[in-house]
C-alpha cells in the first residue's frame, strides 16, 4: 500500500514538473540580439546609402528613413542564390532589427516567414506569406517556359506578382507581348490552373 501511494506522488510531481516545464517554455519569447552597426553607416553613408559587397558573394545596400525616434534603417541583402528576391531588414533608431524577410525584387510581394519585433528585440508576430500558396513561384517560372510566348522573367517589362481574390490565392503575370501591348496571365494560386488571359496598351518609353 505504501509502495503504491509513493509510486502515485512520484507521477504527480512528475506530472507538475512537466506542466511546469512545458508552461515556462510556452512563456519564453524568441529573441534577436541582430542590431544595425549605426557607427560604420553613420562613417560610411553617402547622401544617406551605404552599398558594399561581402566576401560571400552578397551585395548589401543599407539607408535610412524617417527623423530623430521615428527614424528607421533599412538593410537589403541580394543573395545570388535568390535571383529574383531580396533579403528585407528594417530596424529602429536604436539599432534593433524590427522586421526580417524576403522580397520580390520587382513588385515586392513577400514570401516564406516574415518576423517582426519589438523594441526590446522580443518575437512580436510571425507570418509564413507562402501558406494559402500550394503552387510556388518556381512552379510558375516553369508554366511560364511552357507558353507559346517567349517571357522573360528577368525583362524590365515582365512582372510577376501575387495576391488574394476574395478568397483565392492567385499570381499575376504581365509581359510585354509588342510594342505598346501587355498581356496578362492569371494563375490559381492552389492548383496552377491558368484561369483567366487578357491585355491592355501600354504605352512604352
Amino acid at each position: 500500500m505504501k509502495k503504491t501511494i509513493f509510486l502515485l506522488i512520484m507521477i504527480l510531481v512528475s506530472c507538475q514538473a512537466q506542466n511546469t516545464k512545458q508552461k515556462s517554455n510556452h512563456q519564453k519569447k524568441e529573441m534577436t540580439t541582430e542590431k544595425f552597426d549605426i557607427k560604420k553607416f553613420e562613417k560610411n553613408q553617402v547622401n544617406g546609402n551605404y552599398s558594399f559587397v561581402l566576401e560571400n558573394g552578397y551585395s548589401v545596400k543599407q539607408f535610412y528613413s524617417g527623423l530623430n525616434s521615428s527614424k528607421i534603417y533599412l538593410e537589403y541583402y541580394f543573395t545570388p542564390e535568390k535571383k529574383h528576391f531580396y533579403l528585407y531588414k528594417e530596424f529602429y533608431f536604436n539599432g534593433i532589427l524590427k522586421t526580417v524577410g524576403f522580397r520580390n525584387k520587382i513588385s515586392s510581394f513577400q514570401i516564406g516567414i516574415w518576423k517582426t519585433y519589438n523594441k526590446k528585440g522580443e518575437l512580436i508576430e510571425e507570418i509564413n506569406y507562402d501558406e494559402p500558396f500550394d503552387f510556388s513561384f518556381e512552379q510558375v517560372l516553369e508554366l511560364l517556359k511552357k507558353e507559346k510566348d517567349l517571357i522573360d522573367p528577368y525583362n524590365k517589362n515582365t512582372n510577376i506578382s501575387r495576391g488574394i481574390d476574395g478568397d483565392k490565392p492567385i499570381w499575376e503575370v504581365s509581359y510585354r507581348k509588342e510594342y505598346g501591348r501587355r498581356e496578362t496571365i492569371i494563375i490559381d494560386g492552389k492548383t496552377g490552373e491558368i484561369i483567366e488571359r487578357d491585355f491592355y496598351l501600354h504605352e512604352d518609353n
